[in-house]
């Protein structure tokens, strides 16, 4: 699986069925989308591990774990611009 659609999951997806998706996805991550198709958040490796850390279970819904603010970047956008604008997150 390498279309970003097949690792679209919703907030209210159970974790584990998230984790489920990302684990059959090159893409390492899922997109949680409202129903209106709007990026409600996304969910990575390092979240599942902070849930997994906190002592939460697999049922939880993604909204939960996910990263509900992620930066994102036009298309058009070049790398060079792209590493500018994550400098500071990767400074902290």
């Amino acid at each position: 699986m390498d279309n970003w659609k097949d690792v679209v999951i919703t907030p209210q997806t159970p974790l584990g069925d998230a984790i489920a998706k990302i684990d059959a996805s090159s893409l390492q991550v899922a997109l949680a989308l409202h129903p209106d198709g709007t990026l409600a958040g996304v969910l990575t490796d390092g979240d599942i591990r902070r849930v997994i850390l906190r002592g939460q279970g697999l049922q939880i819904p993604v909204s939960e774990a996910m990263n509900s603010t992620p930066t994102s970047v036009p298309a058009s956008m070049s790398r060079d611009a792209m590493l500018e604008l994550m400098r500071p997150a990767f400074q902290k």
